[in-house]
């Protein structure tokens, strides 16, 4: 059952029905279900990677446009998905972005109010930085590159649940002009925030332990247990792919990086001015994510 539902007494019975709707919601099945089902089998072959992209015509054009984009800058022209897998993504990525979009096409329904360009934009960012920092990070327990990308790709994806299942209470939060996190105000108009709703489903459609810690607690710069450092690394990379979504916010750093985790401020720096060069690569891949063309 999903946790701080203080205020669900306050709720509309449409909205309780809703909530429960979110907690009995089944695991994705069909095509949806093969995607979750890989990205948590690190022995997945090539050719069953390939097999599961070719089910889908959308899938394949949208992998081929990710391979296409000029955000890699492949010069030659991709025309197959395993020529994309090989040439361009690799396993991991190209596992990371149908994970994506099998969330994405879960949770279609919106909100006026809900910008899924900005959405993607961040968390494209934010699994971009969290990529290029995880080879700085010498614990043996340190994430690798391929899982810091995936856990910063769905760190928020509870935000597309929350819209698909609320979308008029959504609307009514992000008109709210006031102060306030976007977790605050949810939870004191639902009861829940989309790091509980994230963290919940999560678990319950059978993702590895670690993208379930990330989900649910990157946004506690203090916390410590399990996959603590791709939970600190996550919550650092969420908060620097804010600023690189708004070109008028200083590129600098918090005063101090997590005490738990493992990075010298320099290559912290280094990865953000590399990236904050490529926003509009990042837009273009924002867009393919939200389902543009």
């Amino acid at each position: 059952m999903f946790t701080n539902q203080n205020n669900q007494s306050d709720l509309s019975a449409i909205a309780k029905e809703r909530l429960l709707y979110l907690q009995e919601m089944p695991a994705p099945t069909g095509l949806a279900a093969e995607i979750f089902a890989i990205t948590s089998d690190d022995q997945v072959e090539l050719d069953r990677v390939v097999e599961i992209i070719e089910k889908s015509p959308e899938i394949t054009m949208r992998i081929l446009r990710y391979a296409n984009s000029v955000y890699y800058g492949h010069r030659r022209h991709i025309e197959t998905p395993k020529e994309a897998i090989i040439r361009v993504l690799g396993l991991s990525l190209t596992k990371s972005l149908m994970l994506a979009m099998a969330v994405g096409r879960t949770f279609q329904k919106t909100c006026p109010g809900f910008d899924q360009k900005r959405h993607w934009f961040r968390s494209s960012a934010c699994a971009s930085i969290a990529q290029g920092l995880a080879p700085h990070l010498s614990g043996i327990n340190s994430p690798n590159a391929g899982i810091a990308y995936t856990a910063g790709l769905l760190h928020n994806f509870g935000i597309l649940a929350l819209v698909n299942t609320f979308p008029d209470q959504l609307e009514k939060i992000f008109a709210d002009q006031t102060e306030g996190s976007l977790r605050t105000k949810t939870r004191e108009l639902l009861g829940i925030d989309h790091l509980i709703v994230g963290g919940w489903l999560a678990r319950r459609w059978g993702l590895p332990d670690n993208l379930v810690r990330a989900i649910s607690f990157h946004d506690d710069p203090f916390y410590h247990g399990p996959h603590q450092e791709l939970v600190l690394l996550t919550g650092l990379c969420c908060r620097l792919a804010g600023h690189l979504h708004s070109p008028e916010k200083s590129l600098e750093l918090p005063d101090s990086l997590p005490a738990r985790l493992p990075l010298k401020r320099q290559d912290v720096e280094k990865q953000l001015s590399a990236l904050s060069s490529k926003r509009e690569e990042l837009a273009a891949m924002a867009e393919l994510l939200a389902g543009g063309k």
